[in-house]
């Protein structure tokens, strides 16, 4: 199993460390993973989308994966840890925006701080990325970009 991030036992971490390290929960040896594993993180298993399909894979691309981690284990928070990132929150779902699944993966809708539809990036470190930015726009099948409020990106009425 990965451990948090530090050589403490997993129920005394603190909080924000993702580590990579390869070891059982109790011991969380930190370090340089061997890939991705399950993380415990206070009373809950924390686990990425990427779990099942790294196990066949090479090391060398194991570790260019998110990997779970404890973000908090007083609140048994999980979070991701994009490759050489540190441990982050995913976002909630914002019910006014729509999500995307596509090649298995799935991305959460979003809302930015510009008031923008957006798609959940931060397993790969970026954060809600607008649906009209080139990362977004870039993916087939992506939703046209709108507003969180439900008009288009222009202002104009969805209706």
């Amino acid at each position: 199993m990965i451990g948090c991030g530090s050589d403490t036992r997993a129920d005394t971490q603190t909080p924000g460390t993702g580590g990579a390290g390869v070891g059982d929960a109790a011991a969380g040896t930190g370090g340089a993973g061997a890939g991705l594993a399950p993380v415990r993180c206070g009373t809950q298993i924390c686990t990425t989308q990427f779990d099942d399909i790294a196990k066949d894979l090479p090391a060398s691309l194991r570790n260019s994966l998110p990997a779970a981690c404890c973000l908090d284990v007083a609140s048994s928070a999980c979070g991701v840890k994009p490759p050489g990132g540190t441990c982050m929150a995913l976002l909630a779902p914002d019910s006014r925006c729509p999500g995307l699944t596509y090649n298995s993966q799935t991305f959460t809708s979003c809302c930015t701080a510009a008031g923008m539809c957006g798609l959940d990036f931060t397993i790969a470190g970026l954060g809600c990325l607008d649906l009209a930015s080139p990362t977004v726009s870039q993916v087939p099948m992506a939703p046209a970009p709108r507003r969180c409020d439900g008009t288009t990106a222009d202002g104009g009425d969805r209706g």
